[in-house]
């Protein structure tokens, strides 16, 4: 072994195996000699001192050490480039000499090389030995249906769908209600709507050609006032008939209103429709036509049961009613005409002072 520990003496026999200075009976110099005995003589010391080169990689990771071989740490690298340091782009300069291991500037400005989709690059300006990062710049390509183009990354190959209905026509004839999709359209989702002879469109699942049966609308009939309900399946023969709860839950008419309308019914529904026509409308007050006592009364009798307010203005032949909507106004479902026929069907007297027929029949 040499003095450097790290190499071995080539020679088969040590010279000094036999020399005078050399440890009796010992045939060669070891390691264990050269570290544990200093009493080595000058000529033995030279004839194992290491010649070869050190050659272990220095701190820079990128030369090799020149010095003769040596124990310990090698020295730090002392090479330097004599070539100015330029960036890919040519606007970051590092002046020679440059000691290895010096770091090198980042370079700020935008990286100049042409991209292949066209799209300049917005990273960094880089080292060759780096490619470039992937496109992020947002391009529009059409969905996977066609009919649409949705925003995608550039280099992005997954396909996209759009958010509108494929709308292909199936074979049943109902378009295809899923949202934008690849491939064959799957079986229809829609609800058949085919009308029956009754009228009424089959709300089931799409069925193709299959038949469609028969109709399951549920329909609901009503006695004579409209206060009973029946639910019932169209095509079945249902009849509602009024109770003695039927007369008791209508709108309680005054008599004298159902007597006046027994006795002047064409005059009277003129008024009634008249009524129900301002309540519905968006006017605060109406003003009906000058007329007689009491014809007036009728008109008061009858305001007063839709919740408005009645106020007879003017004076003489002039003086007419004007209605006021309230906050309790409201539109009944029975009609006079109607209350007049449920009052006969349970035998309800009708009784009231109209007044002089011959002065209600006048204007």
């Amino acid at each position: 072994m040499l003095l450097c520990t790290r190499h071995k003496c080539e020679k088969l026999c040590c010279p000094f195996s036999n020399s005078q200075s050399s440890k009796k009976g010992r045939k060669r110099v070891t390691l264990e000699d050269i570290m544990s005995d200093m009493s080595l003589s000058e000529e033995e010391m030279a004839a194992h001192m290491c010649t070869k080169t050190c050659d272990r990689l220095l701190g820079c990771g990128k030369h090799r050490c020149r010095q003769l071989c040596h124990p310990g740490s090698c020295p730090p690298c002392l090479r330097s480039s004599s070539e100015d340091y330029i960036c890919s782009c040519g606007k970051t300069h590092v002046l020679a000499p440059i000691r290895c291991g010096t770091k090198i500037p980042d370079c700020t400005a935008q990286c100049h090389r042409p991209r292949a989709c066209g799209h300049k690059s917005l990273h960094r300006c880089h080292d060759d030995s780096k490619q470039c990062p992937p496109c992020t710049q947002t391009v529009f390509r059409p969905c996977v249906c066609g009919k649409n183009k949705v925003p995608v990354p550039c280099t992005s190959t997954t396909a996209r769908h759009c958010v509108h209905e494929c709308g292909k026509v199936l074979d049943c004839g109902h378009q295809c209600r899923i949202v934008c999709h690849e491939g064959d359209c799957p079986p229809c989702s829609s609800l058949c709507l085919k009308t029956f002879p009754c009228g009424h469109q089959h709300t089931e699942k799409c069925h193709l050609d299959s038949p469609c049966g028969e109709c399951t609308e549920a329909l609901t009939a009503f006695c004579r006032c409209g206060h009973l309900a029946c639910r019932y399946k169209c095509g079945e023969d249902v009849e509602v008939f009024c109770n003695e709860t039927c007369f008791n839950t209508e709108p309680p008419y005054a008599d004298i209103l159902l007597h006046m309308y027994e006795a002047h019914p064409a005059w009277c529904r003129i008024i009634e429709d008249e009524v129900r026509q301002f309540v519905i409308s968006e006017d605060r007050r109406h003003w009906f036509k000058p007329m007689k006592k009491p014809k007036r009364r009728f008109v008061h009798y009858l305001i007063e049961h839709y919740g408005l307010q009645g106020t007879s203005m003017d004076y003489g032949p002039n003086r007419a009613v004007m209605a006021t909507k309230t906050a309790a106004c409201w539109l009944p479902q029975t009609r006079l005409a109607r209350a007049i026929r449920l009052a006969r069907l349970h035998g309800v007297p009708i009784s009231a002072d109209v007044g002089d027929s011959d002065e209600f029949d006048s204007n």
